[in-house]
C-alpha cells in the first residue's frame, strides 16, 4: 500500500490549497485502512484504463477494501 499511496501523499512547493487538503485526504485513508484492515495487498488491473483495488481482512475475519479507477498514459 505505500508504494500505491506514496506519490498521493507528497507535498510539494507551491501546492495551491486544495492539493494539499488532497494529500491529507489521502494520509486519512491510509491511518483509516491501517486501523481497519490487516494484511492489506493492493491490486493493480489494466493497461490504460487502469483499477487499482485495495483489501485486507478486517478484526472479524472478512474481506474489506476499496477501489478506484486511473488512466494512465
Amino acid at each position: 500500500m505505500d508504494d500505491f499511496l506514496s506519490t498521493q501523499k507528497e507535498g510539494y512547493e507551491g501546492q495551491s490549497d486544495e492539493e494539499k487538503q488532497k494529500v491529507e485526504k489521502f494520509k486519512t485513508l491510509e491511518k483509516v485502512l491501517g486501523e481497519h484492515l490487516t494484511d492489506v495487498k493492493v491490486f493493480r488491473v489494466g493497461d490504460v484504463n487502469v483499477r487499482y483495488y485495495v483489501v485486507g481482512r478486517t478484526k472479524g475475519g472478512d474481506w474489506a477494501g476499496i477501489w478506484t479507477k486511473a488512466v494512465e498514459t
